[in-house]
């Protein structure tokens, strides 16, 4: 259940589950962000997305990036459009990154780190989209993506972004998409570096 579709009028179930949230946050107040902690000074992201939510089959995607060892900026969101398969929703996800990417480069250039230049790295699961992306034509199926969406491929062809497929149990941005078992949870927490 994502509570804050609940705030308008909330059940008594509504109420516990905040009540578990807030329990939740203050058992875990020593968890933080530490900065630094690995020598690293580039700029990369996971995305992904978790396909056709049940309540309005709109697909809810996460993002999230990491410098020094540590995430700085991540987001989940609900796509604004109805994809019509998951690689769609991948691809759809990609947008914020890609543009991300452009803002991380400035900053990289700025800052004079030794990754100024570089393509920078974003990770997706998604195989399919991972090969739609590093095709130069499109297909009438996937037509309506390259028009829309083709700021991804483009930034892929100028060398500004490198597309890498990771395994979905090592993408980060999954914990952005769906709710999490307690063991996931877990998992989730140790991926982001929190300590």
């Amino acid at each position: 259940m994502k509570l804050q579709h609940r705030t308008a009028s909330p059940t008594t179930n509504d109420i516990e589950a905040a009540r578990a949230v807030y329990k939740y946050l203050k058992a875990t107040t020593e968890l933080c962000i530490t900065l630094g902690k690995v020598n690293d000074t580039t700029f990369f992201a996971y995305a992904d997305a978790s396909y056709g939510d049940w309540h309005d089959s709109k697909s809810t995607e996460g993002a999230i990036w990491f410098f020094g060892g540590a995430p700085i900026q991540w987001h989940s969101r609900k796509q604004s459009i109805m994809t019509p398969s998951s690689t769609a929703a991948e691809w759809c996800a990609l947008d914020k990154p890609a543009r991300d990417a452009q803002w991380f480069l400035k900053i990289a250039s700025a800052l004079d780190l030794p990754s100024a230049g570089d393509p920078i790295v974003i990770l997706t699961d998604n195989i399919n989209t991972q090969l739609l992306m590093a095709k130069k034509s499109c297909k009438n199926s996937t037509r309506w993506l390259d028009i829309k969406w083709f700021f991804v491929k483009d930034a892929i062809f100028r060398n500004k972004i490198d597309l890498r497929r990771v395994d979905t149990k090592n993408n980060v941005a999954d914990g952005f998409t769906k709710p999490l078992d307690k063991e996931a949870h877990e998992k989730f927490i140790q991926m982001l570096g929190l300590n």
